[in-house]
């Protein structure tokens, strides 16, 4: 083997390892941002709105009973969805190392640290609280529109 070749096949070999050490080092940083970011008690936060938007949006002459089998169904579908939640939290952390760079993760994770980053974090259900009347509000304002859509859209042509 010719000199060049050798150093070549060493050239490649050691960008490999290098490339390969970075997107270690980003998935620990991702991995990192993920727990400091308290993903799971965002999700179970966020649930606990969404539960209260859609019961808002149950027809105020349901029966009380009508009423209880869909609570009662709303809670097994949110045991359903936190196993899954768990998983798309994991694969957030492939996703972060691929999409971001060392230095971007880095200081994710240092924001995160911070005092600024603690209280975003722990405001964060505030946030999605204080924010789920504006989103009901937008919702109430966008059904009848999609209905009126649809209701068009779905309409036989004319042919």
């Amino acid at each position: 083997m010719s000199m060049k070749k050798y150093i070549l096949i060493v050239i490649l070999c050691g960008s490999a390892l290098v490339a390969r050490a970075a997107s270690e080092e980003a998935l620990a940083l991702a991995r990192d941002i993920m727990k400091l970011s308290e993903m799971p008690k965002l999700m179970d936060s966020i649930m606990a709105p969404i539960k209260q938007m859609s019961g808002a949006m149950l027809p105020a002459d349901l029966p009380a009973e009508e009423k209880a089998k869909i609570e009662k169904m709303q809670e097994k579908m949110i045991e359903i969805m936190k196993p899954e939640m768990e998983k798309f939290i994991k694969n957030m952390e492939p996703i972060y190392a691929e999409v971001f760079t060392i230095d971007e993760l880095k200081a994710m994770k240092a924001f995160h640290e911070s005092p600024a980053g603690r209280a975003l974090i722990e405001k964060q259900p505030l946030l999605m609280e204080k924010m789920m009347p504006a989103m009901m509000e937008m919702q109430k304002s966008l059904m009848p529109k999609f209905m009126t859509l649809a209701t068009e859209e779905m309409k036989p042509s004319a042919e």
